[in-house]
């Protein structure tokens, strides 16, 4: 959920960019739009008032009319004034358009300031075609410049070659040359109307854009909340599933364990009975000659003595094994700091029957000072299963000599390792990934439940908090070759 929160957060802040850079470009737009209007505006007033200006100056210029008091007034610097206020009646007095100088010979035509920087600019820079300038209150400033051609000439060259009624009329404003700066048409447009439906669309374009991408946004919201719902319905249905499943696997972990505790009761049962079954024949022997003497009546004090006490040690032996099995079976788990040496004969003892019935050799090499903290009983299970493997292994192939050999090795300040190997020929590399997995047996059903193993690898990891690795190794002892299995199991000095 956080996830998509972020995301809308950056979407929505991206968003209010989009929306800021579109606005702020829309502005320079409308800037460049309102001035390209409006200039587009005054160039079509220059090119109509230069036509009606040009028609005036053919009809005096070309026809060669005299110029008296009546036809003075179709000269360009008297149309100008006519013309310019014809023309601010046809805009509605938006608009004042006049020809200006700064040697004017009409005091009406006299540049003001700000034309006269205008006739600077254009003396400055005769390359530039027009000029425009934008003011506040919708009020925009267009000039064109008027260079003299030949026509101009005869009225604006020599003053001795000017018309007469030109020079007894004016005396400023000659001795111009062809492409001299003679002034500028000024326009002066108020365009208010113009800009503010403009502006007006404009503004009404944003609100537009805004609200539609606040829909954009509510409409992602939405989204991203069913989205979100959904997978929290669906993480609900998905955590019952894994619920249910954990349950199903505390449940069958329960059942393999239960099962695995048969499978160490019955290997425990054969022990218990190869334990018993010597002290259990001296106590039958020592009963029946104490029997058979007594019925020959040669039974003696020294005999009954030495029996008894034979009986006595036995039944003490019996009274320890029943001890060291209980103590096993128990299973109390309980962290304690004890010798991996200690641990490890304690073991033996439970399986000294069985290792003696089957002629399995044990060898040992422990460091008797190496202690851990952690769970000796589970240690105790682990060993007991390592080693039963061992002797099913030695007991399946028939192995003439057999052997098992237990080691420790210092790993580093946190972990050692303790070694278990037989020379049971190893374990066929096509299964040896596969020792580990729950029921996994190369023994027949009536001979193991292939829990041993796997529970081995499980008290392991999960209650040792330690590793367990399996390998085939070669090896000499005694001037004898050996090739077995070799469990490696690492374990902490002390469970965290």
């Amino acid at each position: 959920m956080q996830k998509y929160t972020k995301i809308f957060i950056i979407f929505a802040i991206l968003t209010i960019n989009l929306i800021g850079l579109k606005f702020y470009l829309d502005v320079k737009d409308i800037q460049e739009l309102k001035s390209m209007v409006v200039k587009d505006e005054a160039k079509a007033l220059t090119s109509l008032f230069m036509s009606f200006r040009k028609t005036y100056q053919n009809i005096f210029i070309e026809k060669h009319i005299e110029i008296d008091e009546k036809t003075i007034n179709l000269l360009p610097v008297r149309t100008n004034d006519e013309i310019s206020q014809t023309f601010s009646r046809m805009v509605g007095n938006k608009a004042t358009i006049r020809t200006v100088s700064d040697r004017p010979r009409n005091i009406s035509n006299k540049a003001n300031i700000n034309e006269m920087n205008i006739i600077a600019y254009f003396n400055k820079n005769p390359e530039k075609e027009s000029y425009f300038k934008t003011e506040e209150n919708a009020t925009f400033y267009y000039a064109q410049p008027l260079y003299i051609t030949k026509t101009c000439l005869k009225c604006h060259g020599k003053k001795t070659e000017a018309l007469k009624t030109i020079r007894d009329t004016y005396d400023k404003a000659y001795d111009y040359k062809i492409g001299d700066l003679r002034g500028i048409i000024s326009i002066k447009i108020t365009k208010k109307e113009v800009v503010d439906n403009i502006d007006n669309n404009f503004y009404r374009d944003i609100k537009a854009t805004i609200t539609l991408y606040i829909l954009f946004l509510i409409a992602i919201y939405l989204t991203i909340r069913i989205i979100i719902k959904n997978e929290q319905q669906h993480s609900i249905i998905l955590e019952n599933k894994v619920q249910e499943q954990v349950k199903q696997l505390r449940e069958q972990d329960n059942t393999l364990l239960q099962q695995s505790k048969m499978a160490e009761m019955g290997e425990m049962i054969g022990n218990i009975a190869h334990q018993w079954r010597q002290p259990l024949s001296v106590i039958s022997t020592s009963a029946s000659g104490i029997k058979l003497k007594n019925e020959y009546d040669t039974l003696d004090d020294e005999y009954i003595e030495t029996s008894v006490d034979s009986i006595v040690k036995s039944t003490q032996h019996l009274s320890q094994t029943i001890d060291d099995f209980r103590n096993f079976i128990k299973g109390d788990k309980e962290k304690k700091l004890f010798k991996i040496n200690d641990n490890i004969n304690t073991d033996l003892e439970i399986l000294k029957g069985m290792l003696k019935y089957n002629d399995i050799l044990i060898e040992l090499d422990i460091d008797d000072s190496v202690e851990i903290e952690s769970f000796p009983n589970e240690l105790t299970q682990v060993i007991i299963n390592i080693i039963n493997n061992a002797k099913d292994a030695l007991v399946e192939k028939k192995i003439k000599n057999k052997y098992i050999f237990i080691s420790t090795k210092k790993e580093n300040s946190e972990f050692i390792s303790l070694l278990i190997k037989d020379n049971g020929e190893g374990i066929k590399p096509e299964i040896i990934e596969k020792i580990f997995d729950p029921y996994f047996t190369t023994k027949h059903q009536t001979q193991g439940t292939g829990l041993g193993l796997y529970m081995t690898h499980k008290i392991i990891k999960e209650s040792l908090k330690g590793e367990v690795t399996v390998k085939n190794t070669s090896y000499e002892y005694k001037g004898e070759n050996y090739t077995g299995a070799q469990f490696i199991i690492k374990l902490p000095y002390k469970i965290k």
